[in-house]
């Protein structure tokens, strides 16, 4: 089967792998191996999982195994270089560009040493494997002039990235069970004489059974070396930093059983108050970390940590045990998470659900917190969804467009000032309206949403229908096609010069919406016209006037093309 040389996952037929990685476009950091490297003869490198002061960390696969590995090779930072890094005039070959050697030749020594001692150390760590939640070694060579140690893969989640998917801290009802094998597990290497020296909440990992497994023992030390004084002082001058997490006296090199007890209770106190403490060495000048029980935590579980966080080496528990104990030993919990409980019921009944939702996720499972978390998150989620449908109604205001405004302000009654608003809307759409055409009743179920919450006298009297719009709309074009008024008046005039000078005959030409045939109009008769509206209403510019002509085409053509002629 073919791999993937950066992630070890089958490759597909076709195309690169899901992680991306294509070899002309590698990284160009020369201090790391490069992917499908083979060292210890039958172990492929692949990604790098991590880089600190201490060594490289490589994702990779067991050749004869056929499984995913660790691979952490020894490479003291500023201490070594790789031979293919190395810009000046060198001897190098094929073979040797992944050698690590000595950036110089007085740190040589002193390279050889800490490398011995790393190896020791490494041969301690392979006797763990009786040990459950810590990431086993179980083979350990030399190469390229220095040490690798081959160890599990642990597939699975940091306990710092659940902390950042989660965005909230850890209640101390999910975490104390959560890391209660980690601290067995710890005790039990601390038995055997070794510190971890590099204890955090990235180098412990929940695996796929959801259990914690505690990594990286690459940075560990024999607390008691059997060896010589020499190789003691090259392990303990090798310093392992981690900010936050690192105790006074590890920075200057030293550390013993309590240093681990520093980093572990600074890792309860960043998934608890969901934020890294002060440094060792500030907090030696002026110690700014505020205990746990001002973020909701349980007295006793805030006494714990703040007494395994000491500055002073000799202020800690003397063991993991003790520890340990003083975490189960919670008398008071409950009265704390009460008070802790009652202050977020507080906050709701003021609507301040953000702060009441921090703190019921601190106490999660008590009572019926998380109930009450979940209508906290509700109302939020509502709070936001309101806001967002004020500012767009406010923005249709803006435009003008108060039919629309008036109907999202209806939706979120009594939010901000949305009545106010939505009686402003109201009083604009009234403003607008025309009387209501009386012959016509009103057919209320055509009306648009908005308009059947408008008081009934507006309903009634006021309102402007599409259709009469469209009608005036008409209108208007026609009386523009044609000027029909002005040439009503023309004639108008002339007849009545007409009929004062000849006099005049009326008849009778029988329905108002008949029109004359040509045998029926005679010259000196008097005949009516005027406008005829679809609706029922009486034509408006009514005149008379007295047919002059014989020629009764013309007149026909007139009559039949002006206008609708209705007799009387």
């Amino acid at each position: 089967m073919n791999r993937c040389p950066y992630c070890f996952k089958p490759l597909p037929e076709y195309g690169v792998c899901s992680c991306h990685y294509e070899e002309n476009q590698y990284f160009t950091n020369r201090e790391v191996l490069h992917p499908g490297s083979i060292v210890g003869a039958s172990y492929q490198i692949g990604m790098v999982l991590g880089q600190g002061g201490f060594g490289i960390t490589y994702h990779g696969f067991d050749l004869d195994l056929e499984k995913e590995v660790a691979i952490k090779e020894f490479y003291p930072k500023g201490l070594v270089a790789r031979l293919g890094a190395i810009s000046y005039p060198v001897s190098k070959t094929a073979s040797n560009v992944s050698q690590v050697v000595a950036v110089s030749s007085d740190n040589n020594d002193y390279y050889q040493k800490s490398l011995k001692s790393f190896y020791k150390e490494a041969k301690a760590l392979a006797n763990m494997s009786h040990i459950s939640n810590v990431a086993h070694v179980y083979r350990i060579f030399r190469e390229n002039d220095t040490a690798y140690m081959v160890m599990d893969f642990i597939e699975g989640k940091s306990l710092r990235q659940m902390l950042l998917e989660k965005n909230r801290p850890f209640s101390e009802n999910e975490l104390l069970p959560l890391l209660d094998p980690v601290l067995d597990a710890l005790q039990k290497v601390h038995e055997m004489g070794i510190v971890h020296r590099d204890i955090a909440p990235d180098n412990i990992v929940i695996n796929s059974n959801g259990e914690p497994v505690l990594l990286d023992f690459g940075a560990s030390k024999l607390e008691h070396m059997q060896n010589s004084d020499d190789d003691h002082q090259a392990s303990s001058s090798l310093i392992v930093q981690k900010k936050g997490y690192s105790p006074v006296e590890q920075l200057s090199g030293e550390s013993d059983l309590r240093s681990d007890i520093y980093a572990l209770g600074a890792t309860y106190y960043t998934l608890l108050a969901g934020r890294v403490p002060q440094e060792s060495i500030k907090r030696a000048m002026r110690d700014d970390v505020r205990p746990l029980s001002e973020y909701g935590i349980s007295p006793a579980v805030s006494n714990a940590v703040t007494k395994a966080m000491a500055v002073n080496i000799d202020d800690r528990w003397n063991s993991v045990a003790e520890f340990r104990r003083a975490l189960s030993d919670r008398t008071g919990t409950d009265s704390g998470t009460e008070r802790t409980y009652n202050q977020a019921r507080d906050l709701m009944m003021f609507e301040k659900y953000d702060e009441a939702a921090a703190i019921l996720s601190r106490i999660s499972g008590y009572k019926d917190s998380d109930k009450l978390l979940d209508q906290c998150r509700e109302q939020i989620s509502r709070r936001v969804e309101n806001e967002r449908t004020y500012n767009q109604a406010r923005d249709l205001m803006q435009y003008e467009k108060y039919d629309e405004a008036a109907d999202l302000l209806s939706r979120i009654s009594g939010y901000e000032d949305s009545e106010t608003l939505l009686n402003q809307c109201r009083e604009q759409i009234s403003r607008k309206v025309e009387p209501f055409p009386e012959e016509k009743p009103l057919n209320k179920a055509e009306l648009p949403t908005v308009y059947t919450k408008l008081p009934d006298e507006i309903i009634n009297n006021t309102y402007i229908t599409k259709k009469k719009k469209e009608k005036e709309e008409i209108r208007e074009k026609e009386k523009k096609k044609f000027p029909l008024i002005p040439v009503i008046l023309v004639l108008a005039v002339i007849a009545a010069v007409v009929s004062i000078l000849l006099g005049t005959k009326t008849i009778t030409l029988g329905s108002p919406t008949q029109t004359p045939s040509a045998a029926e109009i005679k010259a000196g008769d008097e005949y009516t016209f005027g406008r005829y509206e679809q609706d029922g209403a009486s034509g408006a510019d009514v005149i008379k006037w007295q047919v002059l002509a014989v020629e009764i085409r013309t007149l026909r053509k007139a009559i039949n093309g002006l206008f609708t002629v209705r007799g009387r």
